[in-house]
């Protein structure tokens, strides 16, 4: 209805917690991964019966190895086709002596066998520097329709595997999805068993990319890097249609949460990133959407660091873009300087996006002419985001 209400009771966990995932599979079937303050700081994983909440298994406690400060964290749920549940999560410890010691770093699956968790071993593992810092982790399992279990993780660059009866196989064969270092990645899988992958490409000034699993490769969709500044703490969602949208912690010192559409072949801001609309961010918090009968969820630290959570309707922006592009007039086209916008009003920013969605030019305006000389010839889009929606058309710059 119109307020929140504990599900299950409060305070469910023993002690502080740390990370969290949170998988529903019904209402009476729910899941919830934590680190466990109370248990040593290892992953609880406790299920909702429609009553109440009781814990699977014992609490996965780090592997030490004979290091020190073992920890654990970054869980990820999810159940495989026979309707086990699994687990990801990040395990480290620290070994060696002197001013710059090791840290181990490794990505370990476990799956709950009757009441107990047993290892699936280790997806990937490595020594760092901590000052350079360490670039194995971060992994999200994902269901597919068909009932493959995939998980995406860091190590060093973005990475894929799908489970099979004999184990974990990489796709794409040895392939990365990103050619330098990419993190913070996530995935989604649509109806159709298509595979998106969202991360922080550092070849592209660390801004997102989403690539596609297509004809056993990965492939860029839009453009490479297509944010308009540096990124991080991707998050992927799906609509009914099979098509993608991701939102980030945008910006260097002032960020702000956006969140783009894949439009055709290019991407763009469907909230226009704008402080008001979200909130101008001076912390690395990142934002989770989820799209469910055509709105989109948005969850967030808002200006005061405290929770918050945003819709935003699908089915009217769709709607509203429809009506402005046949509105729209711009003129001359082509052009050689400047660029004429008719047929609307309540313009508030209008962005220049070449054919494969990169953003050549944010403008905040209310005028209905601009300048486009210092652009190189070629075709465009322009965007134009007023009051009333969003339009779009093409243009020829001579």
């Amino acid at each position: 209805g119109s307020s929140w209400v504990d599900v299950g009771g409060a305070n469910i966990s023993a002690g502080v917690i740390g990370s969290l995932d949170l998988f529903i599979v019904a209402s009476n079937n729910i899941y919830v991964a934590y680190n466990d303050g109370a248990n040593g700081n290892g992953i609880t994983v406790m299920r909702y019966n429609g009553t109440s909440w009781s814990a699977l298994g014992t609490t996965i406690m780090p592997n030490n190895s004979g290091g020190s400060f073992p920890s654990v964290g970054n869980p990820s749920l999810a159940y495989d086709a026979s309707g086990l549940l699994h687990i990801a999560y990040d395990d480290s410890y620290v070994s060696g002596t002197g001013q710059q010691p090791d840290v181990n770093l490794s990505v370990e699956l476990q799956r709950l066998s009757g009441s107990s968790w047993s290892s699936l071993g280790s997806l990937a593992s490595g020594i760092f520097d901590p000052f350079i810092g360490g670039h194995i982790g971060g992994a999200t399992l994902k269901l597919s329709s068909n009932g493959t279990l995939y998980v995406v993780y860091q190590d060093l660059d973005v990475k894929v595997k799908k489970q099979t009866v004999t184990g974990w196989t990489s796709l794409g064969g040895t392939n990365s999805i990103s050619s330098g270092l990419g993190g913070q990645a996530d995935i989604e899988i649509n109806s159709n068993d298509e595979i998106y992958v969202a991360f922080q490409d550092e070849d592209n000034s660390y801004k997102t990319t989403v690539a596609k699993y297509t004809n056993s490769s990965w492939a860029v969709i839009g453009a490479a890097g297509f944010t308009s500044g540096t990124s991080s703490n991707q998050d992927l969602a799906l609509d009914t249609n099979g098509n993608p949208y991701v939102s980030q912690v945008e910006g260097t010192s002032n960020k702000d949460i956006t969140v783009y559409k894949l439009n055709g072949t290019s991407w763009t801001d469907i909230g226009t990133g704008s402080i008001s609309a979200y909130g101008n961010l001076n912390h690395n918090v990142g934002a989770n959407i989820e799209i469910s009968n055509g709105v989109l969820y948005l969850g967030l630290a808002n200006d005061n660091q405290k929770a918050t959570v945003m819709k935003y309707d699908l089915t009217t922006s769709i709607n509203q873009i429809s009506t402005l592009n046949k509105e729209i007039t711009i003129y001359p086209n082509p052009t050689k300087a400047q660029l004429t916008i008719e047929g609307i009003e309540g313009i508030e920013t209008i962005r220049i996006l070449t054919m494969d969605g990169k953003v050549m030019e944010t403008i905040t305006t209310t005028n209905n002419t601009i300048s486009v000389e210092a652009l190189p010839q070629g075709i465009y889009t322009i965007e134009v985001i007023t009051t009333e929606g969003v339009g779009y058309k093409n243009f020829i710059k001579q």
